[in-house]
């Protein structure tokens, strides 16, 4: 359950940064 955590908060962080990105 762990792994899965870990998993959906990079993609929550990979979509974040992606919306940096697209606002920079």
């Amino acid at each position: 359950m762990i792994k899965k955590l870990s998993q959906g908060h990079s993609l929550v962080i990979v979509i974040r940064i992606s919306a940096v990105l697209m606002k920079i």
